[in-house]
This record gives structure tokens, sequence and C-alpha cells, in this order.
């Protein structure tokens, strides 16, 4: 048999071996670990303010997107009030009217009216002959939806001038105009006549005697103060009745109002009313009345009015009656008498056809100066 021999070495592990760059008897060198650094402050603080960032910033775009719609709604009120309010609607229609005026333009103030009936559009050449000149807003107020300006003229044939202005049919016009050499009331009915501020005047008084007031006579009219029913405030070279008789009723101091065809809305100016205001509010002291007389049509030779029409007239009547008392006439001032029955007065159609669609407003004086005035009305 073949004999084999097995190293002594063989199957132990071979002898550990230094590095080459290090001798073999010299000791391993340990490894240390060096302590990782502690997070500082700075850096806590600097990852809180990265995770707050977002919030601030939406902070700030919400302030700004406030401020801006705080804007937006600040800007459309000013817009409103000073372009789209009544107030402006009102004073932009005044304007327009008093420019034209002032230039004499009665073209002009026909349009901006819409005016269309024939004592109107006369009514507006005499405004515009009237007011032609320089103009100054002089006051302004509002009271019951209307807007009233009183303008001072200057270079021009009157004084002063007052506009009312409302809206109509969704539109601001100008529904009254009023002149006058003398200064007129920024609102109709608010002036006070002469002699009522004599009578009103504070005096020392004497002990009373009685306990019973004593009655205010009221004197009469005299021809002069029938101007204050007539735009122009200017004394009439016409005499009128001092009297008043339902027959000649013709002869008295009075206007008419007009309407639309079958409608309580009048296509008078309204400035008319204002007028017979303003002779209410100068004559308080003075015996008189307003009598209203509709119109109806006697058509076909009849002898009697159709009943509604009597009844519709009346209603016509009772308009100018509640304008009139809106503007400060007393309603015991006021009468509303039987119509005037016409029978085919007017040849031409036109005009018959609009002398039925009015109210005329008769001043009966009550009483006379060859009469010692009475009391009360």
């Amino acid at each position: 048999m073949e004999n084999k021999q097995t190293p002594d070495n063989a199957g132990s592990k071979p002898p550990a071996q230094a590095p080459a760059n290090q001798p073999a008897d010299s000791q391993p060198l340990q490894q240390t670990t060096s302590p990782q650094p502690m997070p500082s402050q700075n850096n806590t603080q600097n990852g809180d303010s990265a995770n707050n960032k977002p919030s601030s910033d939406k902070a700030k775009l919400y302030t700004i997107l406030v401020a801006v719609v705080v804007l937006l709604i600040g800007v459309s009120i000013a817009t409103y009030i000073f372009f789209f309010s009544p107030a402006a609607l009102s004073q932009r229609a005044a304007n327009e009217f008093i420019n034209a005026a002032s230039e004499g333009d009665s073209v002009a103030l026909i349009e901006i009216t819409d005016e269309t009936s024939k004592d109107g559009k006369q009514f507006l050449e005499q405004v515009a002959s009237a007011v032609e000149g320089d103009s100054e807003l002089k006051d302004k107020t509002s009271e019951n939806d209307k807007f009233y300006f009183l303008y001072k003229l200057s270079g021009a044939e009157k004084n002063f001038v007052r506009l009312v202005v409302e809206k109509q049919d969704g539109k601001w016009m100008v529904s009254s105009v009023v002149f006058s050499d003398n200064e007129l009331a920024l609102i109709p009915g608010d002036t006070v006549d002469t002699e009522e501020a004599v009578a009103t005047e504070s005096t020392p008084e004497a002990t009373p005697t009685t306990t019973t007031p004593a009655t205010p006579t009221l004197s009469c009219l005299t021809q002069d103060d029938y101007k204050w029913f007539f735009y122009d405030k200017k004394p009439s070279t016409i005499v009128y009745n001092d009297t008043y008789n339902p027959d000649t009723y013709t002869s008295n101091a009075q206007g008419s109002m007009f309407f639309e065809p079958d409608s309580i809305v009048e296509t008078s100016f309204a400035s008319i009313y204002d007028d017979w205001s303003d002779f209410s509010s100068n004559n308080k002291s003075k015996q008189w009345k307003f009598r209203l007389l509709g119109s109806v049509y006697l058509a076909g030779g009849s002898t009697y009015a159709n009943p509604s029409s009597v009844e519709f007239s009346n209603k016509r009547a009772n308009e100018v009656k509640r304008e009139l008392m809106t503007r400060g006439v007393p309603e015991d001032r006021i009468s509303i008498d039987p119509p005037i029955e016409h029978q085919n007065e007017y040849i031409d159609d036109s005009q018959s056809a609009e002398i039925y669609r009015r109210v005329t407003v008769v001043i009966d004086p009550t009483c006379n100066t060859t009469t010692s005035p009475s009391t009360g009305l």
C-alpha cells in the first residue's frame, strides 16, 4: 500500500499576515466612532419657519383679496352716488334744462321735456326767452321724491328760476318751471306774504281783557293779487271780475290743466300747479276760492252729458285738487263744480278733442271792494 503523509499543518488555519504597511508585531488600530453633532436651535427655528411659510402666504393673499373687495365696493358706492343716485340723476336733468334755457334754445327744451301740447311748447318758448343769460345754482333740496333747484340769473329778463325734477316713466325730468323778478321759495308754497309777516310779528301785549280770540278778517282780492296766479308774476292789463257767476266765469282769472285721452295723467306742464300754489301762499289773508270745472262733450245735439263722462271728468278734477293740496293749497279753498258742457265749440277737430280733456281752475273772489269783507270764506 502506498504510504501518504499528511502535513502537520494540514487542516489548520494559516497564520494571519500583517498588513504590508504595518509591522507584524504591532497592535491593530482600534476603530472609533465620532459623535454625531446635536441639531442646533437655529436649525430647529429654520425648520419651523419653513413649515409656517405657506400659512403666512395665505394670510397675505387673504388680506390682499379683502382689500381689493373693499376697494371695489367703495368705487361702486362712489360711482352710484356721483352718477346713478336719484340726487345725481335729478341734478343732471336740471343742468341739461337750465343750460338749454340759458342759451335761449326752446327747441332743446321741448326735446328734453318731451313736450307735445301746444300750450306746453308755448310756455317753454317763454321760458327760453325769460331765462336766456347766465345762471348760478343758489340752493337745492329734495322732498317727497322731488328735487328742487333754485337758480340766480344774470343778464336775463328774469332774476330767479326754480326747477322741480321728478321721475316720470322711469326717467328723471323737469316737471315744473317758475321764474320771477323776485326771489322764489325753494319749495313751492313756503313763501310768506308781507301782510302775514306783519301780522305774526312779535309785539308787547297788554293784559288780555277777554278769553275769546278774535276771528281774523280777510280782505278782498285786488287786481294786483291776480299776478301770482300766472307764470310771469306781472300785473295783467286784463281787468278780472271781482264776483263769480257760473254763466260768466270766463271773465274771471282762470287757467286750465289738460289731460291725455281716457286718462287722469296731465299733459300740461306741471309748473302750472306751482303758479296756482304761489297765488294761494301769497294771498292767505285774502278771500278767494278755487273752483274746479271738468269738461264733457254733448255729442249729437244731446241735452245732457253721459253720466260716465261726468264721473270721469270729476276724477280729473279731483286729481287737480290733490296736486294743489300737495303744494300747500288748503282743502277749504278748493271746490269741485259741475263740469262744463261743450257743444261743438270748435271747428278744428284736433283742438276740440283737446278742449274736452281739461279741468279749468277759476278764481272766485268771494268778496269785492264794493262790499264789506266778511270773516272767513
